[in-house]
């Protein structure tokens, strides 16, 4: 009746404005409303099956993660013989023209003069992709790669210019012109035999840092010999030169520069 309906609405409107609402943290480290749970209380959260197969769908084995559609492929470039691209994350729903063009940044390879392969684990040619088809419809999977044809003669990776370095004209001086450069470790050198015959490097080094200090800069960086008047350093000729070092190294392991 309407008296019920009355006292009933107005119980729920008074409850309601003296209630204080928090959200529920269970589940996180401050517990529900927001209170710290003990330490004696922390569980470590065991997955069910369901959850775990559900993991392993959404990451790769390396425990990255994944999203459905994408594939993990290498790309190597017919120009560039010692530069290899690993695990580019790509778009199955792309098409090879949008691959193109993202590979364009990496490789400079225009879209235009990119004749684009897809090859197996095998280096055995799947497939020539065309520009109108999307990546997806040559199935590729992980581990397979993409290689690059560049059909572009005046590319800036032709004739190995994006590699050699041999190639690159690099600044030379004659030697008159260097003797006549004031702040050289020539003219240093020489004005230093000026005022003591018997100066040496190392002896200067000595006093200015300290014998100790001295060893381990000269071990880092040998003493200058003398060579036709020109000073390089030292060829190395041990063979075992930094030989427990190189046997940490494996082939193919990754370095952090």
């Amino acid at each position: 009746d309407r008296h019920g309906d009355f006292v009933h609405t107005t119980f729920v409107r008074h409850f309601t404005a003296t209630m204080t609402f928090a959200p529920d943290l269970s589940g996180t480290s401050m517990g529900m409303h927001g209170q710290p749970v003990p330490k004696s209380a922390k569980k470590k959260e065991q997955l069910s099956e369901e959850q775990l197969a559900m993991r392993d769908y959404a990451v790769g084995e390396d425990g990255r993660s994944r999203t459905d559609g994408t594939v993990l492929l290498h790309v190597s470039h017919s120009n560039l013989k010692n530069t290899f691209f690993h695990e580019l994350r790509l778009d199955m729903h792309s098409t090879v023209e949008a691959i193109k063009r993202k590979l364009e940044f990496h490789t400079g390879t225009s879209a235009v003069c990119n004749q684009l392969f897809l090859l197996d684990e095998d280096n055995q040619v799947l497939a020539e992709c065309e520009d109108g088809r999307k990546l997806g419809f040559y199935s590729p999977y992980d581990g397979c790669r993409l290689h690059i044809v560049d059909a572009d003669p005046n590319s800036a990776s032709a004739g190995g210019w994006l590699e050699d370095v041999s190639l690159v004209k690099k600044y030379e001086i004659s030697e008159e012109s260097y003797d006549k450069r004031e702040n050289t470790y020539r003219n240093f050198r020489k004005k230093k035999m000026q005022e003591d015959p018997n100066w040496t490097y190392k002896a200067d080094l000595e006093e200015r840092q300290g014998k100790e200090a001295a060893a381990e800069h000269l071990k880092a960086f040998p003493q200058p010999s003398s060579v036709n008047g020109a000073h390089t350093r030292q060829k190395v000729e041990d063979e075992s030169y930094m030989e427990e070092e190189a046997a940490n190294i494996k082939v193919s392991e990754r370095c952090q520069v």
